[in-house]
């Protein structure tokens, strides 16, 4: 068993953690860690590179049920398909907190994922907007 292995809260926003950095943390979670149910990464360098590992972790980790995170509103909408996607599918998670989005990507966001969920059967995310 690693370190993140039974860690069940991760806060790591506002650290200036480079894309890189929090690629690295996704895929050290969605490789060991079944436990999570707290993630928050919001005000780091949040860009493309986070988001293959990102889906990674929302896929396997089917015990997060909350996840604050910023500035995906920076994605094309190929990667905001993609991720919406992802959180769709997963079975954990109950609520996601966009930082610093704009309204018309949390609207997309929102109706987009529930849709996709509601289609097959799984109750809605809710999705907060920092105003």
């Amino acid at each position: 068993m690693g370190l993140t292995s039974n860690l069940k809260e991760l806060h790591i926003a506002h650290n200036k953690i480079a894309s890189s950095g929090l690629s690295l943390i996704m895929e050290t979670l969605a490789k060991s860690n079944r436990s999570l149910k707290f993630l928050d990464v919001s005000y780091n360098v949040i860009d493309i590179g986070i988001l293959r590992t990102l889906r990674l972790m929302l896929e396997r980790n089917t015990t997060l049920n909350y996840l604050t995170i910023s500035d995906l509103h920076k994605f094309n909408s190929r990667a905001v398909d993609s991720l919406s996607e992802s959180l769709a599918t997963s079975t954990g998670v109950k609520l996601v907190d966009f930082k610093k989005t704009t309204k018309s990507f949390f609207t997309a966001m929102e109706k987009g994922v529930n849709q996709l969920r509601e289609h097959v059967g799984k109750p809605n995310i809710i999705f907060l907007k920092e105003s």
